[in-house]
């Protein structure tokens, strides 16, 4: 994955999986969740030696998992089929790339 990258993956849940080695386009990302979709954040850090569960983004019905690893950077995983949609759609419009990344 190039820095800088935003990467759409589908995780092991079969729920799209956003990914990006770069810590400034994830606030970028966090921003965009809270500040223009009114998303607020549920549950605490857990910081382990090689990966970081951050809370969880929270908007309704709608949840993304957040965190950090040392493998794929930080990461935003839906968590159901409302929140896939979202995610998808939410790299579609602000993660422009024909080949999957910005």
């Amino acid at each position: 994955m190039r820095i800088g990258r935003v990467v759409l993956e589908t995780a092991a849940n079969g729920f799209a999986w956003v990914m990006t080695e770069s810590g400034g386009r994830y606030l970028w990302l966090a921003s965009l969740l809270r500040l223009r979709h009114g998303f607020g954040r549920s549950g605490s850090a857990v910081v382990g030696p090689d990966q970081t569960l951050f809370p969880d983004f929270v908007r309704g019905d709608l949840r993304l998992h957040a965190g950090r690893d040392s493998w794929v950077g930080y990461h935003l995983l839906a968590t159901d089929l409302a929140s896939d949609g979202f995610l998808r759609d939410l790299f579609a419009k602000h993660c422009r790339n024909a080949k999957g990344g910005a």
